[in-house]
């Protein structure tokens, strides 16, 4: 697990950033090089983030906290395949743009793969800022989440789809 500290514009210090890969086990099934890709997205979770069925109708997989989580914990970096190209950024639902100060369009993160990206591809939108408990945050040229309340054990975490782009 890596944890590090970085100022933003709000004065506030980035509380932990957490990264954490889990060895995996051999599978009768599966060879372990097979499970390490199909289920690597999945397997990087913290040990107290689970995945499960979306409390959201019409969403399938989610992410929850089995432990009380504080404002200002955040999470990443998003992974994914990086894209110069919007194409394939645009037919995908786990792409994030990342902009240069400008505005100007940097590249793409679609973790729409799971044999190449991480947990966080599996945060979900929600339409109502009432149940927001994350924001997406770029910093450089990553996309990471910051929870901006206190988590619940076993709550959903979301973020609220008007802060996307």
């Amino acid at each position: 697990m890596s944890t590090f500290t970085m100022p933003f514009d709000d004065s506030k210090s980035v509380r932990r950033v957490w990264i954490r890969i889990q060895k995996e086990e051999d599978n009768d099934d599966l060879s372990s090089t097979q499970l390490l890709s199909s289920q690597r997205a999945k397997r990087t979770c913290p040990r107290w983030i689970y995945c499960a069925k979306s409390r959201i109708p019409g969403a399938s997989i989610a992410v929850f906290t089995s432990k009380l989580l504080k404002p200002n914990t955040f999470f990443g970096p998003y992974i994914g395949i990086r894209h110069q190209s919007s194409r394939k950024a645009d037919n995908s639902t786990y792409a994030w743009t990342i902009e240069y100060s400008n505005g100007k369009i940097h590249s793409y993160i679609d973790a729409i793969d799971q044999t190449k990206s991480n947990w966080l591809r599996y945060v979900n939108c929600t339409c109502t800022v009432n149940q927001e408990n994350l924001i997406p945050i770029q910093y450089n040229s990553n996309i990471f989440y910051k929870t901006i309340r206190i988590i619940q054990p076993n709550e959903e975490l979301l973020v609220y789809s008007k802060n996307l782009k």
